[in-house]
């Protein structure tokens, strides 16, 4: 081979990546994906259309826990439940409350505010309230900050969501965990890059070695979220 040619890894090609996914997962992508069009057209009349896409997309998303719970040890829930969980000792509702009063909430017992914890800095917001108050981090807490600059932004429609700066878009991160569970484990990265091609909502191309690459950080973002699970956040001594 001469000097300076690199030669790139070569994948078996197929073309049936639906027939190693659960159809459940398919369909249930392919109707957000057509919501989220529809959603953003610039067309006049789309109320017909919108409401038929979302009624697949409430059917489809019936069948898809459907599949999950029949799988010995499925993954995505036990992902998302450690994303969004709130300090231990915090209540998750908000108790007393008049109807038709307004009251002011702290932002951090939102889920969004969890949310977008991990979305910006691939941390959770229980990891990273424990670098603050146990550890002294100055780093921590200049992250837990920009969270909370997200959210008043989004809050007082200063950006949109998809302007903020984020290691993991939402919609990639969450096709990719629930398809983990769900066939994508099967697939090469050209089929990969298909089958996002296909069902992702963003509605762009992509690329087989950043889907490739992207699949390995899900995977080590995965198994450092499941560690929380038995992580204690409680100051030693």
């Amino acid at each position: 081979m001469g000097k300076g040619i690199v030669k790139r890894k070569a994948y078996f090609t197929r073309d049936n990546w639906p027939e190693r996914v659960s159809p459940a997962f398919a369909a249930y992508w392919s109707a957000r994906k057509a919501l989220d069009l529809i959603a953003w057209s610039k067309e006049g009349e789309l109320k017909e259309r919108y409401d038929k896409a979302w009624e697949q997309l409430c059917d489809a998303s019936r069948a898809v826990p459907d599949e999950i719970v029949k799988l010995p040890e499925p993954v995505s829930p036990r992902v998302w439940k450690v994303i969004y969980a709130q300090l231990d000792g915090f209540e998750t509702e908000l108790k007393g409350t008049e109807p038709g009063m307004t009251y002011a909430v702290n932002p951090e017992s939102s889920v969004f505010f969890r949310l977008i914890a991990f979305l910006k800095f691939g941390v959770t917001f229980r990891r990273l309230i424990t670098a603050v108050e146990f550890e002294g981090s100055s780093a921590a807490y200049i992250k837990l900050q920009k969270v909370h600059y997200d959210l008043f932004r989004l809050k007082y429609r200063k950006v949109v969501f998809k302007d903020l700066k984020l290691k993991f878009s939402l919609d990639h991160f969450s096709l990719m965990v629930q398809g983990l569970d769900l066939g994508l484990n099967t697939l090469n990265p050209i089929e990969l890059a298909r089958c996002f091609d296909k069902l992702c909502p963003c509605g762009k191309r992509h690329s087989v070695e950043y889907m490739r690459k992207f699949r390995t950080r899900v995977r080590r973002a995965i198994k450092d979220l499941l560690s929380d699970e038995t992580r204690t956040y409680k100051p030693v001594g």
